[in-house]
């Protein structure tokens, strides 16, 4: 509702090719149609923060893909403050979302924590395959064509396996709530994402998306006044934050050209 018009007015002929020669943008919007059905029902299955945690098994999985598939990031990625300042960053997730009783916390080998492995490993294919096809057109466009197929399989699995009812007796809280969800946190943010990873690179890019679960937490003390932040968050905001200053410093120290350098990627 939102990328469509967008795109056509600011990227009318570059979307319109896009539409029309979809190629990999159709791979890349299955994927991401099966890791969010699979994110929904691994959240169901556990709490909140253990479906953030085991997912953060993301930042693995694309360093990985990143080495193997871009000879460009390999330097930054080789470089002993990035994989430092990454390393901090994981563990300060582990103890922000910590919140009273790690013992809590402790991952459980079950079908939940299955799911949610595969769906970092999936965001890790979306990231790493959205790297290589974003490096020849704008991610705007690129994620609009990627937004538009996805909404058509959803609509499939929904047919297929959901309740259509439900569409027409959601409240006006739920409607609204689902509109600010889609175009923030899912059109803003993953055409965002996708400029940073042209740019920046797709490990990088990655990685700064660590600090998530700190923004998370402060909006939540501004929301919220019982919100409240124990020792070992505070412990683990510092951790985040010094590895998301590492992570920097790896990229500005290396000073990589990874928007001129070739692309080498998987097949279409």
């Amino acid at each position: 509702m939102v990328l469509v018009p967008y795109s056509l007015w600011f990227f009318g002929q570059e979307t319109v090719a896009l539409f029309r020669r979809p190629r990999g943008l159709l791979g890349l919007a299955a994927v991401n149609v099966v890791d969010q059905i699979l994110w929904t029902i691994g959240c169901y299955h556990t709490t909140a923060s253990q479906a953030n945690l085991i997912t953060k098994l993301q930042v693995a999985f694309v360093i990985l893909f990143s080495f193997l598939f871009f000879r460009e990031e390999r330097a930054v990625i080789r470089s002993a403050y990035y994989l430092g300042g990454t390393a901090l960053g994981i563990l300060g997730v582990v103890a922000i979302v910590t919140a009273h009783s790690a013992a809590s916390l402790l991952p459980r080998y079950d079908f939940a924590t299955f799911l949610l492995i595969v769906v970092a490993l999936g965001w890790a294919i979306y990231a790493v395959w959205g790297k290589h096809l974003v490096m020849r057109t704008h991610p705007v466009p690129m994620f609009t064509v990627v937004a538009v197929h996805s909404t058509v399989g959803f609509a499939v699995v929904a047919c297929v396996a959901g309740d259509l009812d439900t569409v027409w007796k959601a409240s006006i809280q739920s409607t609204l709530l689902a509109f600010v969800s889609g175009v923030f946190p899912i059109a803003i943010a993953h055409c965002t994402f996708h400029y940073g990873q042209k740019h920046l690179g797709s490990a990088f890019a990655t990685s700064i998306t660590l600090i998530g679960p700190l923004i998370t937490y402060f909006l939540a003390l501004l929301i919220w006044p019982d919100e409240k932040m124990a020792p070992v968050q505070w412990l683990g905001t510092a951790m985040l934050l010094w590895g998301s200053y590492l992570v920097v410093q790896a990229q500005r120290k290396r000073g990589t050209p990874l928007d001129r350098a070739p692309v080498a990627a998987p097949p279409e």
